[in-house]
């Protein structure tokens, strides 16, 4: 079967896609929900997924009548390593509830000794301290992903989005695009070239990287690296 725009969507294997998608999505349910219910919070810190014995240090109020609560470990240590980074969905919860009584949130900071997550409302009487945050399973990435792939078997891909869609999942003879085997990085764009003034080299690196793919350039980094501002 073709797209209206002459894509082979058949050649694509959607299916299987959306099959594999479906199990990494359960997968990841069931890792969640285990280890929210029945391993030690000190164990889940090791494993970079959740934060003990933490303080709230500060609520201030956020956009749209959001909470921004400021968390600080007990004691004096720093944070541990973690693969907590802004964006991720959190719950947070009284040391020894359940995780049924989980706030969730949104990381928004990862500092030296605090995070900060901004949540929609606190319970009624607060949360009682220590605090456990732990990293929760997040649907929207699947969601989005769930959108696209109807979208590709709909036909209802945009023009400019087509060539993208090609290069990734094929759709000329079912073979994804040798066009994606990366060339060597360009030089950072000149800071005279960029229209904002502003941009370390990091940034301008990104910039010229993304000017000089074709047709696909991934730039990949946390809220506040600059990524809409570049």
């Amino acid at each position: 079967a073709a797209s209206p725009d002459g894509m082979d969507v058949a050649g694509m294997d959607l299916e299987n896609i959306r099959h594999c998608l479906a199990l990494e999505r359960e997968e990841e349910r069931l890792e969640h929900l285990h280890a929210s219910a029945s391993v030690d919070p000190r164990e889940l810190e090791r494993r970079g997924v959740g934060l003990h014995n933490l303080r709230i240090m500060s609520v201030e109020a956020d956009l749209y009548g959001r909470s921004l609560l400021t968390l600080k470990p007990t004691g004096a240590r720093p944070l541990p390593p973690t693969r907590l980074s802004p964006g991720a969905a959190v719950g947070l919860r009284p040391a020894g509830a359940s995780a049924a009584e989980a706030v969730r949130g949104t990381l928004t900071r990862v500092g030296g000794s605090t995070v900060v997550v901004s949540i929609d409302e606190l319970p009624e009487g607060g949360l009682r301290e220590p605090v456990l945050l732990l990293l929760m399973h997040n649907e929207v990435t699947y969601r989005r992903i769930e959108a696209a792939l109807g979208a590709i078997t709909d036909g209802t891909v945009s023009s400019a989005a087509s060539p993208i869609v090609r290069a990734l999942l094929g759709g000329q003879g079912g073979r994804p695009s040798e066009l994606l085997v990366p060339p060597p990085p360009p030089p950072p764009l000149p800071l005279e070239l960029c229209r904002n003034r502003g941009l370390n080299e990091g940034q301008r690196a990104a910039v010229a990287s993304g000017l000089a793919a074709a047709p696909v350039c991934l730039i990949h980094g946390p809220p506040g690296t600059g990524k809409t501002t570049a």
